[in-house]
């Protein structure tokens, strides 16, 4: 009896074993068909995404995707941008079906083409991984977050041209269909990017002599945190799409910007926008601790001209302040774009450019 009720259990075991193998066999089957389907319609996105080979394993509860020698093609309106990472491996489990975790270290070559401009790096990086969320909600329908350490960043003929010791970053992009198109701004926050990164040694010969003399070649912490509202198609970008932008409430938000260089510290926040002309508008607040020392540096190393160094004096006059009696001096600057004018205060600065954008093609 006790024997037939061990074959009887064998038996199960078995079976249980040849249904997952075979639903594991079959789901990765099916991954690697719908992978070269996705990529084939990101083409329609202006996106091309090629491989050298990739590979599936992890049996029997994951799917670890390695893709070889990935080439991915962003075009847009008079450019495009060239990603190839050595290899990314993606990690797809049944517990979290809408998570998939990503790990891409090892060499990056990145190349940026604008007209006939072209700029190229490669980044090297020690660590560098992270996940990515989707969930079709009212929120986000994709969330990308990451991190890396000992992140190398090589330039034409400058190797180690930056060297980062640690860092992160997260995206978010938001799924219009969801939201209210009859509200005010209905396409808020679409997208947002934040990035964090502390220990930044720059070159040396990156730098000026002042510069490196005066704030040395690390910097301590740097961040920032992007919101970009209302959905703009950035294929071959015009006036009109650009109207219809700024009319739905299109803005870029700086929620914080810090900076931390030796004794002085940047903070900001503000927004930018386009006026009814098409031209840059927008408001930002300004912190700085030790902003004559930044002030003195830029006019020695001539970033500054005699007659803006003149005007910023008499600006952080007004503008700075004691940190409770301590030595050190905090300036708050207000700054506004507008009508073509850079203004700190009621002190008119500077003027910008005219933007020419491109005519509605027919």
């Amino acid at each position: 009896m006790y024997w037939n009720i061990a074959k009887i259990f064998g038996s199960f075991i078995i079976i249980i074993f040849i249904i997952i193998t075979a639903t594991w066999f079959l789901i990765a089957q099916d991954t690697k068909s719908n992978i070269a389907i996705w990529a084939k319609n990101q083409k329609k996105s202006n996106i091309e995404i090629n491989w050298k080979n990739f590979s599936i394993n992890g049996y029997p509860i994951n799917l670890n995707i390695k893709i070889n020698e990935p080439n991915i093609l962003v075009k847009y309106f008079d450019g495009k941008v060239i990603w190839e990472p050595t290899f990314i491996t993606l990690v797809l489990s049944p517990i979290k079906p809408k998570s998939i975790k990503y790990f891409s270290p090892g060499l990056h070559a990145l190349n940026i083409i604008y007209g006939k401009a072209k700029w190229s790096a490669e980044i090297i990086s020690e660590t560098f991984k992270g996940e990515i969320l989707l969930k079709p909600t009212r929120q986000f329908n994709e969330k990308i977050y990451g991190e890396f350490n000992n992140l190398q960043l090589n330039l034409p003929g400058k190797e180690k041209a930056l060297e980062i010791k640690q860092g992160k970053f997260e995206t978010i992009v938001k799924n219009s269909a969801f939201v209210n198109i009859k509200s005010l701004n209905p396409y808020k926050n679409s997208f947002s990017l934040s990035l964090s990164a502390k220990n930044i040694k720059i070159i040396e010969n990156l730098l000026s002599e002042n510069i490196r003399n005066n704030f040395g070649n690390i910097i301590d912490e740097f961040s920032f945190d992007l919101a970009f509202n209302g959905y703009l198609n950035t294929q071959a970008i015009n006036k009109l799409k650009l109207i219809r932008w700024r009319n739905d409430g299109g803005s870029l938000d700086v929620n914080s910007f810090f900076l931390k260089w030796g004794s002085v510290k940047i903070q900001a926040n503000g927004t930018l926008a386009l006026d009814q002309n098409l031209q840059p508008i927008g408001a930002f607040t300004i912190q700085i601790i030790n902003a004559v020392k930044l002030l003195k540096s830029l006019e020695k190393s001539g970033a500054l001209s005699k007659t803006n160094s003149i005007l910023f004096r008499v600006a952080l006059a007004s503008l700075t302040r004691k940190n409770n009696g301590t030595i050190k001096q905090i300036t708050d600057i207000p700054i506004t774009l507008q009508n073509g004018q850079i203004n700190i205060g009621p002190i008119s600065l500077l003027k910008t450019p005219i933007i020419v954008w491109p005519e509605i093609k027919p």
